[in-house]
């Protein structure tokens, strides 16, 4: 067993530090031909984990490890089994590092996957609510881990969703150490997915936690945490999607924080784009409770002003700015005119009255994004609609003429007749931009020529 053992850990350190693609190539070779076929790697790569002084080798012996025991597991004794689940406990204490520690959780859980529906490991539910009970942060950051990648794999722990809810209710807010709070947020995402929507006790203990996942995420941002950050994010995005109403109640607090990030220029862009996501995907599935709550109003008041940012260069490549158009589209297409037309006009036509313009471009792109959403509502005003767009054709800066270029074209899709009757106006403005010195407004001419 000592040759078994050295040789598999010699193979390990080749695959991971040889600069010889050669030497990787037979270490990968030797590994799957000679020591992981037989059952025996198992406890080989459990003592490898245990012992390592590489955090390297202790990651990919862990990686393996969880391969291994889904081919295996089933094959092994009893008692190889029980020593096995023994060490992995200690281990996932014992590892200073979280890149193995996380892939040790990983095995506990594909172990779990098979032992717990079983009631063949009635040790680690215990283990794991002493873990996240426990005085040491480390512990508890052990505990809620396991839990989520337990989730990822199984739902072995359905059962007992009332006690982790409880149990959660206190890691949350745990005093000392945002990854058990940003852990058990994800861990709330996965969990989310096995709440029936007659479980209504479990319903009301989630949508209380709602607040308190709110404040991670804002603790995430306040510390300049933008991994934690996302993946708190998506679990927002997740919770959207579920038939259960554990947002319902939050709602209204929920528009208003998103929106905040999205506005808040002192944040990354990529940040402020996942807020606006958020905001996005709520309009298509909160759309009723947004209309009950008269929300429309104030989300396009927030969102107008981030239409007039500045955007980059690259036409593939997302800001802020073009995501808040997408946004004012989606609330265009999802919800009725009457509710989101006559307060984007109001922005509309104070912009175009904007020195700035960045502004004046805003107020033509929403135009261009509402109408696809609002063609009937906009009918019987196009013509008192259509000299706004002229005048933006017309307008001192190149910005702004490309911009009411799409506005053109929205409405020439839309309202193709209408443009007919007012040729005699519209074309010459269309021809004067085929002599434009900017090659994107001359370039957005001749799109307008080719669809007239």
């Amino acid at each position: 067993m000592e040759l078994y053992l050295a040789g598999m850990d010699q193979a390990l350190q080749q695959v991971l530090f040889s600069n010889d693609s050669n030497l990787i190539k037979e270490a990968t070779k030797a590994l799957n031909t000679q020591y992981f076929t037989e059952s025996n790697c198992v406890s080989a790569l459990v003592h490898i984990v245990r012992t390592s002084s590489q955090k390297e080798v202790r990651q990919l012996a862990a990686i393996e490890l969880r391969k291994q025991a889904t081919t295996w597991w089933s094959k092994l004794e009893p008692d190889v089994k029980t020593a096995v689940k023994s060490h992995l406990l200690e281990i996932i204490l014992q590892e200073p590092d979280s890149l193995p520690r996380h892939s040790t959780a990983r095995v506990i859980a594909t172990i779990g996957r098979s032992e717990i529906p079983n009631n063949s490991w009635s040790e680690l539910i215990t283990f794991l609510y002493q873990c996240c009970s426990s005085a040491t942060a480390g512990h508890r950051e052990v505990g809620v881990y396991v839990i989520f990648a337990i989730f990822e794999v199984t739902d072995a722990f359905a059962d007992n969703l009332r006690q982790l809810l409880e149990l959660f209710s206190r890691t949350i807010v745990d005093p000392e150490s945002r990854v058990v709070r940003t852990t058990t947020v994800q861990a709330l995402g996965k969990i989310a997915n096995y709440v029936d929507p007659d479980q209504a006790q479990e319903i009301s203990m989630f949508s209380e936690l709602i607040p308190h996942m709110i404040n991670v995420l804002q603790q995430c941002l306040s510390e300049d945490d933008e991994e934690s950050a996302t993946k708190c994010f998506d679990v927002f995005d997740t919770l959207l999607l579920l038939e259960i109403p554990v947002l319902s109640k939050h709602v209204e607090n929920l528009i208003q924080f998103f929106l905040g990030i999205g506005a808040n220029k002192a944040l990354e862009p990529v940040i402020r784009i996942q807020g606006l996501s958020f905001i996005m995907w709520a309009t298509v599935y909160k759309r009723n409770k947004i209309q009950r709550l008269k929300l429309v109003t104030p989300m396009i008041q927030t969102l107008m002003p981030i239409c007039a940012e500045e955007e980059p260069e690259d036409a593939d490549e997302d800001s802020p700015a073009r995501f808040a158009f997408k946004v004012i589209n989606t609330l265009a297409t999802h919800l009725p005119p009457q509710q989101v037309f006559p307060v984007s006009m109001e922005g509309i036509l104070a912009y175009m009255q904007n020195p700035d313009p960045l502004y004046r471009k805003a107020a033509m792109v929403t135009l261009a994004v509402l109408t696809e959403g609002s063609v009937d509502f906009i009918r019987p005003k196009f013509s008192a609609l259509l000299p706004l767009v002229c005048a933006g054709l017309q307008d001192s800066q190149a910005v702004v003429r490309r911009a009411a270029c799409l506005a053109l074209s929205a409405f020439a899709e839309e309202f193709d007749q209408e443009i007919a009757a007012q040729h005699a106006t519209v074309l010459p403005l269309v021809f004067n931009l085929l002599d434009e010195p900017s090659a994107s407004v001359q370039c957005s001419g001749c799109d307008l020529q080719r669809s007239r």
